[in-house]
């Protein structure tokens, strides 16, 4: 699926929700129709990076098909347009916009994004260069808000089942791939140890020996004491960074500051190096 396919597909397939949300999902026990599906945030034909992840977590305010009518909330302008046209414009990093309309700064979607943009942000920035105010395209395995997400249950999945395999592979990194293409950092993005399954999955090699003394079986850790890990994944002409730390997915701090601008540099230079051999 390319990007223009992926994005008409979501659109057509959201305009169904606000028709009739528990016919669209396929799995009611696990995912929470009642919240709309969030496949993507972002411009995918010009972002500033791109970021994968397993799903948008879990809904926490109130029904959001009770806010199609609500003036001035995200689900009224999607009801009342498309979700490209709100979504690519990545409303949970800009001031003003509102899910509920009250309590916006402290909505646990801004919060979250407020805080990986950062992080996100840095490194862009710092290792290939001002982004010219693009903001990144962020896409999900899953695009369903679950209160059950099980990561390992969703792994299993794509190891045993082909016909599910290939369609997270059409549907999702195919588009993860050609994005990154198109984004100003040449590599993509994840966060969370279970991406290392996933992409060795696709047919990513993990090459982070061949670049990084010291990598251990977890990958390569920055600061001997900590428990934060980095691991470089390349298939073709994509180059994937990887970290994680034990016990969660939060992103790095900038306690790692410098030290991990010099990593990412040295990787930007491996994917520029590559380019030209391909």
């Amino acid at each position: 699926m390319n990007l223009e396919e992926y994005v008409q597909h979501w659109d057509n397939k959201i305009n169904k929700w606000f028709l009739s949300p528990n016919e669209v999902v396929t799995d009611k026990d696990d995912f929470q129709y009642e919240y709309m599906p969030e496949p993507y945030i972002g411009n995918p034909y010009n972002p500033s990076s791109v970021i994968l992840n397993f799903n948008p977590g879990i809904g926490v305010c109130h029904s959001w098909m009770a806010l199609k009518d609500v003036q001035g909330s995200l689900i009224h302008k999607v009801a009342n347009s498309t979700y490209s046209k709100v979504f690519m414009d990545f409303p949970y990093l800009r001031d003003g916009e509102s899910i509920e309309l009250l309590h916006w700064d402290n909505s646990p979607g801004r919060k979250w994004w407020k805080e990986r943009y950062k992080w996100i942000d840095h490194i862009v920035n710092k290792t290939c260069g001002n982004n010219g105010g693009l903001m990144p395209f962020a896409l999900e395995l899953c695009p369903w808000h679950s209160a059950k997400w099980n990561s390992n249950k969703f792994i299993i999945k794509l190891e045993n089942d082909d016909e599910f395999k290939q369609s997270v592979e059409t549907n999702v990194i195919s588009v993860f791939e050609e994005a990154i293409r198109k984004s100003h950092c040449p590599f993509g993005i994840c966060i969370g140890k279970k991406f290392d399954d996933v992409l060795s999955i696709y047919g990513y090699d993990d090459v982070t020996k061949e670049y990084y003394q010291g990598t251990d079986k977890d990958g390569y850790k920055l600061i001997p004491n900590i428990n934060r890990y980095y691991r470089i994944f390349r298939k073709d002409d994509i180059i994937v960074l990887n970290t994680w730390h034990q016990g969660g997915n939060r992103t790095p701090s900038m306690a790692f500051g410098e030290n991990e601008i010099e990593l990412i540099k040295k990787m930007v230079n491996i994917v520029h190096l590559k380019q030209i051999q391909l």
